[in-house]
């Protein structure tokens, strides 16, 4: 796992946030459907990143899905990411 793929997974869990496929693969330049192979395992910690059209990860069972998944917010591009990305950072 990349550097800024961590960063990004440590972010939305501690702001208990999700962010779609397509905003983190916006962000990382690569497209939305190969995001999930950049998350690594399927794990609670991960799974803040979810599809656009039903707000949870692809192909997670209930266990693997963080408990305080459901309403939390979602981020839908990656200059929104970017700015809580950024925002975090300059703390």
């Amino acid at each position: 796992m990349t550097p800024i793929v961590r960063e990004i997974i440590d972010v939305l869990n501690r702001r208990r946030t999700r962010a779609t496929y397509g905003a983190v693969g916006e962000l990382l330049r690569v497209p939305a459907r190969s995001v999930s192979r950049w998350l690594g395992e399927r794990r609670p910690e991960a799974s803040w990143v979810v599809a656009k059209k039903t707000l949870r990860p692809t192909g997670y069972a209930d266990g693997q899905l963080h408990p305080d998944l459901p309403g939390s917010g979602v981020i839908t591009t990656g200059a929104e990411l970017r700015r809580l990305l950024d925002t975090l950072a300059a703390r």
